[in-house]
């Protein structure tokens, strides 16, 4: 009786391990990735202001990095 309980204990167990192992599995298959990338048109002045903090701030006397 007591070899009976622990092997349905044990598949029990393993079935809902391998649900949750299953669900987890379709749930990073379906997550979407984005990659953007933000490598191009830096600029560059030495030197720092409060004025450069504005994005209207005009930059095209600083030297283009690549």
């Amino acid at each position: 009786m007591r070899i009976i309980f622990s092997i349905r204990a044990f598949v029990g167990l393993f079935l809902i391990l391998t649900t949750i192992s299953a669900a987890q599995t379709n749930q990073i298959q379906t997550s979407v990735r984005h990659k953007i990338k933000f490598n191009n048109d830096w600029r560059f002045v030495l030197g720092d202001k409060p004025e450069f903090r504005d994005s209207s701030y005009d930059d095209s006397a600083w030297r283009r990095l690549n």
